[in-house]
């Protein structure tokens, strides 16, 4: 046997590079009505399934089968860049929550036909701080973050204009976030209440 026929059937056969993960889903809607007591617990539509961890995928790709059982509503149609540039359209549905590694998040996901692969994407694994062990073949919890997941979040930089909502009846909103702009940056000596 020639040693890239060699290759190409330890691929096939072992599966390199593949990483699959148990994922549950369930519809959003369903499980909030069933914690406001508005529909009991063994009614919320769930699925489990293996899904293929695809870091180039940024989004969930549910099969059609799977998104129709678990009752999820269209959000229209994205457009889509796969792996070899071509560009199809897909439609998009949720929210669904769903439960990976012991982490769970609410998201949307695209819809592919019946029967596809499931894919879990990067959204996923950076809102649950999840990472890849190639070498055990699963997804795990960033060892920094065994807990609970640990989210980057860049800071607005000095003299960038922020609305925050304030209810406060003696300034309005627009004078009380400007007066928070000016004590971060004394250079400022105008005075102005406009929005």
């Amino acid at each position: 046997m020639e040693p890239m026929e060699l290759f190409s059937l330890l691929i096939r056969t072992w599966g390199m590079g593949e990483i699959r993960t148990p994922v549950r889903l369930e519809n959003m809607r369903d499980a909030v009505l069933s914690e406001e007591d508005r529909l009991p617990l063994g009614s919320i539509r769930s699925i489990e399934l293996d899904a293929v961890v695809d870091t180039g995928a940024v989004l969930t790709l549910l099969p059609r089968d799977a998104a129709e059982s678990l009752g999820l509503p269209s959000m229209g149609e994205v457009t889509v860049t796969l792996a070899d540039e071509s560009k199809v359209r897909l439609e998009k549905a949720g929210p669904v929550r769903l439960t990976v590694a012991g982490r769970t998040m609410f998201t949307d996901c695209l819809i592919g036909p019946p029967g596809c692969e499931p894919l879990l994407g990067q959204i996923v694994l950076e809102e649950l701080d999840l990472i890849c062990d190639p070498a055990r073949r699963r997804v795990t919890p960033r060892p920094e973050s065994p807990d609970t997941p640990n989210l980057k979040l860049k800071h607005a930089r000095q003299g960038i204009r922020m609305r925050i909502p304030c209810r406060a009846p003696v300034l309005p909103p627009c004078t009380y976030t400007y007066r928070l702009l000016r004590e971060a940056s004394p250079r400022t000596s105008r005075t102005s209440s406009r929005c």
